[in-house]
């Protein structure tokens, strides 16, 4: 998505939230926790690592192939490590297997291993509060 894309949008539900009645005068990451939502830019992240569980975890995924798992195996943290690609061009740096791969990879062990598509989405909505990146402390 281009950036000036994102901005519209992110503006968009930046204009739908003062709408709501004894919001209009707050800030807008106050008025994201008071209605339990998400920022946009989270919730792309947020897309691209669902859908990075859905291709890691299941064998069977017509997309295997776009995420290969690295070889390489450290001690500690996510064992389901995304190799990393080089981009030789800018648009291809775009992509979604170069885009998730080092988000995906630093999301902790107990995150990416998640035994169902919800546990990781529960795990990865609190590793996102504590990180600070979702607004109201524990998913919605």
């Amino acid at each position: 998505m281009l950036r000036r894309d994102a901005n519209l949008l992110e503006r968009v539900q930046r204009r739908a939230t003062k709408g709501v009645v004894g919001l209009r005068n707050k800030p807008y990451d106050e008025r994201l926790k008071k209605l339990g939502l998400f920022t946009l830019s989270y919730r792309r992240l947020r897309g691209d690592l669902i859908t990075a569980y859905k291709i890691t975890n299941d064998q069977n995924h017509p997309n295997k192939g776009v995420l290969p798992l690295s070889r390489y195996r450290l001690p500690r943290g996510n064992p389901r490590r995304i190799a990393h690609q080089r981009a030789r061009t800018r648009v291809r740096s775009h992509f979604f297997s170069l885009r998730v791969c080092r988000p995906w990879n630093s999301l902790p062990a107990d995150v990416a291993m998640a035994p169902s598509l919800d546990a990781f989405k529960r795990r990865l909505d609190n590793h996102a509060a504590i990180q600070g990146l979702h607004p109201n402390g524990l998913s919605p």
